[in-house]
């Protein structure tokens, strides 16, 4: 298989007219340039989140191509459809990952976002032989289509009438799909979708190899690719206080043998950049020693405490093949027993759209989780047994949170502080301070010119140069920037 380093050094360029799929008015230079290709990547959420995330990562440490998600845009819940159709005409290139839901129909149109656009990508490439566009879907019968069948299940609605309709829909699109756009690519599991992706994108950023051995391509001498930042390296700016204390309070429970478990709060408004804090987060020693962590939520449109508890049980991996439990102490037990052989965690995410949000989620699922735990771990305490660390991730500061719901690290908690949410700092707005420590961190070059001023003047300026910290911002203005 193709990877970024059988290009190393070089650069395809497509002769003109069939510029690589080049639209109309798009130079051959302008293709050629590595790390200013963005592709839009089309999907629903609710049930590829993860298969979305894959495809991203790859396509940005193994075809050094930028890939944003929807859900990680300036305002993520308030995306509209302008938004998206001005994202698309922007991208150089469109990849589909179609399922088994249909998606969510905007006020005031007849298909979903997912279907309009598809629809906007046939057009803007209409005129390309071939279009920039990849659709991949699930083979039948293999694992991913298993794995996504059962997920759109959860996000059907559950009326006759209403899944007939579903299904009308989604029949009508696949055929759109598969009639308009014959060159469906088929995965069987998201390995394979990973390494479809790999190609797809070298191809397009690149060029084929063949096409320069049979003298379709000029192959013209260029530097590597510029390194760009990963996620992992987006979550550490900024974030010093929230890293540190998040050790401390996972190290300081080690002191406390009687402490079965330990749930922290990652706050802060929706443009804080929560998602590459977590991501940066699960890199964490501490997390990675037991089960992986899953990030996700309970379905958008069951996000209550019945499907709260069994979307627990199903991520630390104590309910499997259909099983279900009645109550958050049923889960406890399961749980407790998994404890005597490894530590379990789980990231929930966007816990504001539970009914009650984060008093709903300490109050009726986390206090009665953590007391059915104590009294467990208390009657054998002869046990090895590990613990269960919890991560709620919220979109809004702490101004509605109670005092007794929380505890705030101040370096030498005791037991009872451990049974409340740990309340790690804010996820604020940036500085240049935090530019600065950032740049040194990366080891970003600096000059006499004062290179790193200038970037920092970059991240932190808006388009009328007005200062504008909001993390997400900093991160779009910074996206396609080569810091070294």
């Amino acid at each position: 298989m193709p990877t970024d380093n059988v290009y190393q050094g070089k650069s395809i360029i497509i002769r003109p007219p069939q510029a690589a799929g080049a639209t109309t008015g798009e130079s051959v230079s302008s293709m050629g340039a590595p790390g200013a290709w963005e592709i839009f990547l089309s999907s629903t959420i609710g049930d590829l989140e993860d298969f979305r995330q894959e495809v991203k990562d790859v396509l940005h440490t193994r075809a050094r191509i930028a890939c944003f998600l929807s859900e990680e845009w300036i305002n993520t819940y308030g995306v509209t459809v302008e938004t998206c159709k001005q994202r698309l005409e922007e991208a150089n290139a469109f990849i589909g990952i179609f399922g088994y839901w249909y998606g969510s129909i905007p006020k005031g149109y007849k298909e979903s976002i997912t279907h309009l656009e598809f629809t906007w990508a046939l057009k803007k490439w209409e005129s390309d032989k071939p279009p920039r566009i990849a659709i991949l879907m699930p083979k039948t019968p293999s694992d991913a289509e298993k794995e996504l069948t059962a997920s759109a299940a959860k996000l059907i609605p559950a009326s006759k009438a209403k899944r007939k309709q579903h299904a009308a829909l989604l029949k009508a699109f696949h055929e759109k799909v598969t009639g308009d756009w014959k060159t469906v690519t088929w995965f069987r599991n998201v390995n394979e979708l990973r390494e479809q992706v790999i190609v797809i994108g070298l191809e397009w950023r690149l060029g084929r190899p063949l096409d320069a051995a049979t003298g379709l391509v000029d192959v013209v001498e260029h530097p590597a690719p510029p390194r760009l930042v990963s996620d992992e390296e987006w979550g550490l700016l900024g974030r010093a206080d929230q890293l540190e204390v998040f050790d401390k309070i996972l190290n300081r429970a080690t002191l406390h043998s009687g402490v079965p478990a330990v749930a922290l709060l990652v706050h802060g408004d929706e443009d804080s950049g929560q998602r590459v804090f977590i991501r940066r987060l699960l890199t964490n020693k501490k997390l990675r020693s037991g089960r992986p962590l899953e990030i996700g939520r309970p379905p958008l449109e069951q996000y209550e405490l019945k499907a709260l508890i069994q979307w627990v049980g199903e991520s630390v991996g104590v309910l499997a093949n259909g099983k279900e439990v009645t109550s958050v102490e049923e889960l406890a037990e399961l749980i407790h027993e998994e404890l005597q052989h490894h530590q379990l965690g789980f990231v929930l995410d966007q816990v504001f759209r539970l009914s009650g949000g984060v008093a709903t989620w300490y109050a009726e699922f986390w206090q009665p989780l953590y007391a059915r735990l104590s009294e467990l771990r208390k009657q054998n305490p002869q046990q090895t047994q590990h613990r269960l660390i919890a991560i709620v991730v919220d979109y809004d500061d702490d101004s509605g949170l109670e005092t007794g719901m929380f505890s705030k690290f101040t370096g030498d908690p005791t037991a009872d502080d451990y049974g409340r949410m740990w309340l790690l700092p804010v996820l604020d707005r940036f500085d240049g301070g935090d530019l600065a420590d950032w740049f040194d961190a990366l080891d970003v070059p600096d000059d006499a010119t004062g290179r790193r001023a200038k970037l920092v003047n970059l991240a932190l300026r808006n388009a009328k140069g007005v200062v504008d910290g909001t993390p997400l911002r900093v991160f779009d203005r910074l996206k396609n920037v080569s810091l070294w």
